[in-house]
């Protein structure tokens, strides 16, 4: 299990580059997330904001580009029109516990989020650790099964609509990454629609063992979601979260306005 005094861990108050050592501790080897408070946004343009976000997620790994728009910032914010695979960042429902970019090759160790505008009401983010999800799983004999085959066996991640450009080489047949959900470390990808998605373009792929798997890690991870750590993020709070370590997670909202920006590292 992960030590209780885990899931409660305090934000880091004040913003300092000097700490990144701390937050990439609690990163590695800590809760899986980091909370930092205080980010200077007044007196400040959007571009001089996105530049220093940029340069702060570069203390941790080298920041990557996003899809065939190659942007390193993201906006979050609800779109008036998505594709028939959205991601998360472009609506205002709720977001199931899940890793991002779990549909390339190489999804990075950490991304952060930084709240410009939070809403006025819904929005929270969640946070589960992997170690403690893989704990409680394998204390019953359907979890241990569910924990083995997720880690042995190999399951198509399709691509939300939007980055369906300029996918990348180890794709199937240009339609899916193939990858485990579970990797060494331990590790995890994880979103359970791209997945889902991924087996119906490739039933071949779809074994009863799998499907069993994935079912008992999606109804394990639902009722987790109220057991997670909640984080109500304010105007300036920048969180940090490992994507390899933990899975997140956020409530629906109703405010347009609602306004952050994502980076990916590492």
């Amino acid at each position: 299990m992960f030590p209780a005094h885990h899931r409660s861990a305090p934000p880091f108050t004040g913003f300092e580059l000097s700490r990144t050592d701390e937050i990439k501790e609690a990163l590695d080897f800590g809760p899986g997330f980091a909370l930092v408070r205080g980010f200077p946004l007044d007196d400040r343009s959007l571009p001089e904001t996105v530049d220093e976000l940029e340069a702060i997620a570069a203390q941790l790994g080298p920041v990557t580009r996003h899809g065939a728009t190659g942007q390193t910032v993201w906006p979050i914010t609800p779109r008036r029109e998505v594709g028939a695979l959205p991601t998360f960042s472009e609506t205002s429902a709720e977001a199931p516990l899940h890793t991002d970019n779990s549909w390339v090759a190489r999804p990075e160790r950490y991304l952060a989020m930084l709240t410009l505008v939070p809403a006025n009401r819904g929005g929270e983010s969640i946070v589960l650790g992997l170690e403690e999800a893989l704990g409680e799983m394998a204390e019953t004999p359907k979890g241990k099964r569910a924990i083995d085959c997720l880690s042995r066996q190999k399951f198509p991640f399709a691509s939300p609509t939007i980055f369906e450009e300029g996918k990348n080489s180890s794709s199937i047949d240009g339609s899916c990454v193939l990858a485990s959900v579970l990797g060494p470390g331990p590790t995890i990808r994880y979103r359970h629609d791209l997945i889902l998605e991924g087996l119906a373009r490739h039933p071949d792929l779809a074994t009863s063992e799998g499907i069993e798997s994935l079912d008992y890690l999606h109804r394990y991870l639902t009722n987790a979601l109220n057991r997670s750590v909640r984080l109500p993020l304010e105007r300036g709070d920048l969180l940090f979260v490992s994507n390899t370590r933990a899975l997140h997670a956020r409530t629906e909202f109703c405010d347009p306005e609602r306004f952050l920006l994502r980076v990916r590292m590492g």
